[in-house]
């Protein structure tokens, strides 16, 4: 599992915990032009989205990293 920050283009932020996150494979179902919408999530807390809407999807883990980052000057 991972949690994964998802930010749309209307600067809503959801905070979701995605199984098996594959950065790939959220890729094609984005890029896919045949759907409109996407299930993101797991559970009770997945979402369905327009794909379009999506401006980034971010694994907490690495936006921690680059806030670290970021606070210490590198």
């Amino acid at each position: 599992m991972a949690e994964v920050e998802v930010k749309m283009n209307d600067g809503i932020i959801k905070n979701l915990t995605i199984d098996n996150y594959d950065a790939e494979e959220i890729a094609e179902r984005l890029n896919d032009s045949k759907h409109n919408m996407i299930a993101l999530g797991s559970g009770s807390r997945a979402v369905v989205v327009q794909r379009y809407s999506i401006v980034r999807i971010t694994p907490v883990e690495l936006k921690d990293e680059d806030q670290n980052e970021d606070e210490d000057g590198e």
